[in-house]
């Protein structure tokens, strides 16, 4: 059975499947019971680019991430740097059993219609998705906000 049937069918008679994404989230970063972060917003969006900020030219690890399309969530610091923020990026990448995600620390954020910048020790360059299915995005929703095995 594909991984993707069997999360389908582990999500399908539960009303969570029917969850809007539209809707308001209440998800926050919990570390030893204290709220470190609440999210403010996510988009379904495309990693298209990293570059350093310091200039180094050297491969990245983020560069794996690189035109994969997932769920970007941004959050805001309550506890240690109230008020900065900083993102999550979860790829949609329906074979893999386990969730992978790309976190950066806090830093400025900018927004126009098609892009989100974010500048935090490097330039992270994220575009507007627009070729997932409505069924892949319930997935990856899922998938971050819905999985037991997942840390927020």
């Amino acid at each position: 059975m594909r991984i993707l049937d069997r999360i389908k069918r582990h999500w399908m008679g539960r009303q969570i499947w029917k969850a809007k994404m539209s809707e308001p989230l209440r998800v926050r970063i919990v570390d030893e019971g204290s709220i470190m972060a609440k999210l403010l917003e996510y988009k379904i969006v495309k990693f298209s680019n990293y570059e350093s900020l310091d200039g180094q030219k050297e491969k990245s690890w983020r560069d794996e991430y690189l035109n994969l399309e997932g769920i970007l969530c941004i959050y805001e610091s309550e506890n240690l740097e109230p008020g900065r923020k900083f993102l999550y990026f979860y790829p949609h990448e329906p074979e893999n059993w386990s969730q992978r995600y790309l976190h950066t620390t806090p830093g400025e954020l900018r927004e126009t219609e098609e892009t989100v910048v974010f500048e935090s020790h490097g330039r992270y360059v994220f575009e507007k998705a627009v070729g997932m299915s409505e069924e892949d995005k319930k997935l990856l929703f899922l998938n971050v906000f819905y999985n037991p095995n997942m840390t927020y």
